[in-house]
């Protein structure tokens, strides 16, 4: 009884907040440079002249060994020390193409490849940022421009590089100055429940009890927050996104099985309403069509013998 009060008082708070458009596109700078002696990634990258993504290197959820996890530990780390620096950037009046050209150069000191550059994904235009910068509204991959963060802007920060062969893939959110309450509790909200999914990773468990896990813990918030359920966690080590496609709610068992050395990223998106996902004219930013804020936390993880491990803390 008490849960359902807390609830139904949450739904009237929610219900009494409006939403707008708050971001606007800026201006992109140029694309950044990127030394030839630092290797580039395989797959849909347009410099290896190969658009969206491909099958042969998702049949099969690839599995490392050893040195294959020591090196992907390494890459994990120098990406969890990108995404700080970010962080450490954010404050009124800075851009977020200021964030990604220091992210940027730190990336390249330390002779890693930004991910994100140049990647086709899913889209025909060339992703043309080292970073992803996502202010309120923007549900993911926006692109860092000329736009001067605000007083009480909340933003995602996506972080993924390339080094020693593997990529590591992370993001957390931010905030400008202070912010409401509400939305403060839907970022911390987001990453409680990112924890409780992370808690349940070991060997011989379904995938499906991650989406599983992230409803179940949604629901115990006893708010009437929306879970994204078109952008899913996806396998990443040799190749930015792989095997396997990890879907974010509530499923059946899938029939994919976690495994020791079997690396995957978890990163839940909550907003408080809007189902439908826009996408802008640069082919990379979405948008929940009610404009409400969201909130996405991520990390890249291992299983190991006995649990898992957090690779981009």
């Amino acid at each position: 009884e008490k849960l359902l009060k807390m609830a139904f008082r949450q739904l009237r708070r929610s219900r009494k907040l409006k939403f707008g458009r708050t971001v606007e596109p800026g201006k992109v700078s140029s694309i950044l440079k990127v030394p030839t002696s630092i290797p580039r990634p395989l797959g849909p990258y347009s410099f290896n002249k190969v658009k969206r993504r491909w099958n042969n290197p998702r049949i099969t959820i690839p599995i490392l060994n050893d040195e294959e996890i020591q090196s992907m530990r390494e890459t994990c780390k120098l990406t969890g020390q990108a995404r700080d620096l970010a962080g450490s950037l954010v404050k009124e009046g800075v851009t977020t193409d200021y964030i990604d050209k220091k992210v940027h150069e730190f990336m390249i000191e330390n002779e890693a490849f930004p991910s994100t550059l140049m990647y086709m994904g899913l889209s025909d235009i060339p992703y043309p940022k080292s970073i992803c910068t996502s202010i309120n509204e923007i549900l993911g991959h926006g692109i860092p421009d000329s736009r001067e963060l605000q007083y009480g802007d909340i933003l995602n920060i996506d972080v993924s590089l390339y080094k020693n062969g593997f990529h590591g893939d992370t993001s957390a959110m931010f905030v400008v100055g202070e912010i409401p309450s509400h939305l403060q509790d839907l970022i911390d909200s987001t990453r409680k429940i990112m924890e409780a999914a992370i808690a349940q990773c070991r060997p011989g468990v379904d995938f499906n009890i991650i989406g599983n896990t992230l409803h179940e813990e949604k629901l115990k918030l006893a708010t009437n927050y929306v879970q994204c359920r078109d952008v899913y966690s996806h396998g990443v080590g040799k190749y930015f996104h792989q095997l396997p496609d990890i879907c974010m709610e509530k499923h059946p068992e899938t029939g994919d099985i976690m495994k020791p050395g079997m690396t995957f990223t978890i990163e839940p998106i909550l907003s408080f309403s809007g189902e439908s996902i826009g996408t802008w004219d640069d082919q990379w930013t979405l948008y929940l069509d009610s404009y409400s804020p969201s909130a996405q936390w991520e990390h890249t993880i291992l299983i190991t013998e006995d649990g898992h491990e957090i690779l981009t803390k």
